[in-house]
């Protein structure tokens, strides 16, 4: 449909960013109601989903919508796609957005709890993959903002269809993809998870919405 001209409506009726939104809220209450029954009956079983494995859930889910805000444009979208990409940006952010940024230095304490935010992320990367890191403090950067005010992310106005083309590609593009060993194997892990929730419920998200 592409080739022939017909494009996807921007927003679409079901965003990227909703779907994901709603795979969030469900898991939070799955886990809520596992422990909630596992109590009922005495005691935490082996069906209770830790918050652990919700976390990492998460994250999948998270990869494929930062990558559609990162990567839209130059892996996904067919040429066709490409002049209604521009100019749904520059409606969103304007032709000056990337003269607009901001600037700020982290305060002593800030540099602080950033050190032990990571040092706390490392020992849950490292529980979960069995993986040792490397744990030599790395040099922090005074720059704490340095982006545009507007920022297009193609996530809140992109729908199913284009989920689906990452879907279907997007192991491929996760090892090939500058990320470190642990937070991958955190990733890959909770994939297939999230693509079975969009398996069972894709006629709710693909909401046929086109122009052209």
């Amino acid at each position: 449909m592409v080739k022939s001209g017909v494009l996807g409506q921007l927003p679409a009726v079901v965003t990227i960013e909703k779907i994901v939104e709603e795979y969030h809220k469900l898991l939070d209450n799955q886990a809520e109601d596992k422990q909630h029954n596992a109590q009922l009956d005495g005691a935490m079983t082996s069906t209770v989903m830790t918050p652990m494995e919700v976390e990492k859930r998460k994250l999948a889910a998270n990869a494929f919508k930062d990558y559609i805000n990162t990567c839209l444009r130059s892996h996904l979208l067919y040429s066709e796609e490409y002049d209604q990409y521009d100019k749904h940006e520059q409606k969103i952010v304007g032709p000056s957005n990337a003269l607009e940024v901001e600037y700020e230095e982290f305060s002593k304490q800030e540099l602080a709890e950033n050190a032990e935010k990571d040092k706390l992320a490392r020992k849950v990367r490292e529980q979960a993959t069995g993986i040792k890191e490397d744990k030599t403090p790395k040099k922090q950067k005074q720059l704490k903002r340095f982006i545009a005010k507007k920022k297009y992310e193609p996530a809140k106005y992109y729908g199913f269809s284009h989920l689906l083309r990452l879907v279907c590609n997007f192991h491929t593009l996760l090892l090939t993809a500058k990320y470190e060993q642990g937070p991958q194997q955190i990733i890959l892990s909770g994939i297939r998870p999230f693509v079975d929730y969009l398996t069972e419920n894709w006629p709710k998200f693909h909401k046929k919405s086109t122009t052209g």
